[in-house]
């Protein structure tokens, strides 16, 4: 999930008085929203029949070139949780094989859902 870190926070030594004046708080809330994220509700596209009664006014978060299927899904819930949501639904995780030559494929995964308010009804 440290990709998902703004880039001016990446591998980087900062002093004491810049981590204080404001480093130290922008690290802190990113860890808020993986937190968050790690409890966001997930429904796939599968389960549409439980979720088909709540309005989804947001557009699709979408990821890709992850690793696992478990990061793709983190760094989905990430998006969801940095914009207030705590429910994905019709999430649908795919993967690639990438790689050269026969013998050696990796898969590469992709994913997209939408987050929404679960108390907001159709």
């Amino acid at each position: 999930m440290i990709e998902m870190l703004p880039d001016d926070l990446k591998n980087k030594t900062f002093c004491t008085n810049c981590y204080n004046q404001g480093v130290g708080e922008r690290i802190t809330e990113y860890f808020d929203v993986v937190e968050k994220a790690k409890k966001v509700n997930v429904f796939s596209k599968i389960q549409s029949k439980e979720t088909r009664r709540i309005k989804r006014t947001q557009p699709p978060v979408k990821v890709d070139d992850c690793n696992d299927r478990e990061e793709a899904l983190l760094k989905l819930a990430f998006l969801a949780a940095e914009k207030g949501f705590d429910t994905l639904v019709d999430v649908d995780l795919k993967s690639k094989k990438v790689g050269e030559g026969k013998t050696y494929k990796k898969l590469v995964w992709s994913g997209v859902g939408i987050p929404v308010d679960p108390t907001l009804r159709k």
